[in-house]
């Protein structure tokens, strides 16, 4: 018998229970296999880097706002750097136009980097960026945005090696730069249909929905 389509709205319970090989993995959607007739949870290694990308309305923001509520679940320090020009009163929530602040957090960011191999080394550090392309495109005209930009993909670039992973979204696919994309391990790609995107399994594009986060289902 065929298999039903993926659901419109997921949540966890309708998952299926997996093995996960690595403690850092984390359950975050599920991709229908139509060759296979199957369909497998979507995971996510803790310790890497994803690119989230795609039009208006299409999940990007409550894709972040899930993975977040799964780092916590993990125990992960989660950072947030919003790009809308709206500042925030959230705890480690910082907008990229309050340019001081930001600055102070990528140094942390920089200073465990530099610190210690065994520094906290089992614990992560996910930094989550939404709608990065604004951030490029109007916060890195003058020296102090170049530098905090600088630290940032000093960080993209070393992180993993020391426990840090970014979550970055972006409305299209050329939204960070080559030199960054290229240590992207996980990149799905949104469409109409909030939280349904293209993923990569063994190069194999697959389609897939994203867990709507906690907030989103009552």
């Amino acid at each position: 018998p065929w298999l039903d389509a993926l659901p419109n709205q997921l949540v966890v319970k309708e998952i299926a229970s997996t093995r996960l090989m690595h403690n850092s993995e984390v359950v975050i959607g599920l991709v229908d296999d139509p060759m296979h007739q199957q369909q497998v949870p979507l995971l996510w290694e803790l310790s890497q880097h994803v690119f989230i990308f795609g039009s208006a309305k299409t999940g990007k923001t409550s894709a972040l706002t899930m993975m977040r509520q799964q780092s916590v679940a993990r125990e992960a320090q989660v950072f947030s750097i919003s790009c809308s020009g709206l500042r925030s009163s959230m705890a480690q929530h910082i907008d990229v136009s309050d340019r001081e602040l930001l600055r102070r957090m990528l140094r942390l960011f920089i200073e465990r980097i530099n610190g210690p191999s065994t520094m906290d080394e089992d614990e992560n550090w996910v930094l989550f960026i939404d709608d990065i392309d604004i951030w490029r495109n109007h916060f890195v005209e003058d020296r102090i945005g170049l530098d905090n930009w600088s630290m940032f993909e000093r960080i993209f670039l070393e992180g993993p090696g020391h426990g840090i992973s970014c979550v970055i979204s972006g409305t299209q696919a050329t939204a960070i730069p080559a030199m960054l994309s290229s240590r992207v391990k996980y990149q799905w790609n949104l469409k109409s249909l909030p939280g349904r995107c293209i993923v990569d399994c063994d190069g194999q594009e697959l389609l897939a929905q994203i867990l709507a986060p906690a907030s989103a289902l009552g």
